[in-house]
């Protein structure tokens, strides 16, 4: 992955998550070398944010949130995407209606 090792910052918050995940720094990677870019924040503050879908090697999809900071890609959180919450490619949240 060469470059992308240099460009990915995991802080201990996001290590934590990881590991109550089961997600590894291989994993993230991954996700973010074939991954297309579903939701992209350009106003958040004080850096752009996006969320990126990947798919890990067994083909599983995995969301990955990322800051675009100076140093590189700062990693804020990641999960595995269910389709209770998104749709069935995991490019776009489902929305609830209640009481219909």
């Amino acid at each position: 992955m060469g470059r992308l090792d240099k460009l990915c910052i995991f802080s201990n918050h996001v290590m934590d998550r990881m590991r109550e995940r089961k997600i590894s720094k291989p994993d993230v990677k991954t996700a973010l070398k074939n991954g297309i870019i579903i939701e992209l924040c350009e106003e958040s503050k004080p850096h752009k944010r996006c969320l990126v879908l990947g798919h890990l090697e067994d083909g599983s999809p995995l969301h990955v949130v990322v800051a675009i900071v100076p140093d590189g890609l700062l990693i804020l959180t990641t999960y595995e995407p269910t389709v209770d919450r998104w749709s069935n490619d995991f490019k776009t949240k489902v929305v609830y209606k209640y009481g219909m």
